[in-house]
């Protein structure tokens, strides 16, 4: 199984998925983050019920 998960995250760090960040002024890096834990929390309460389900499905997608 390990040569399996190496050959996943070789894919997902040529695609950017995973790896080093690819912006270079310092910002943090919030991946894998929940939106209401990071500076994203009072954009993630302004959203209706429907668009956190939508966002939260899609997530679990690129997982």
């Amino acid at each position: 199984m390990s040569g399996d998960k190496d050959a996943v995250l070789k894919a997902k760090t040529e695609l950017g998925e995973a790896g080093p960040v690819w912006w270079n002024d310092g910002a943090p890096d919030y991946s894998g983050t929940a939106p209401a834990a990071s500076p994203y929390k009072d954009w993630w309460d302004s959203l209706d019920k429907a668009e956190h389900e939508a966002g939260l499905a899609e997530s679990r997608l690129k997982k």
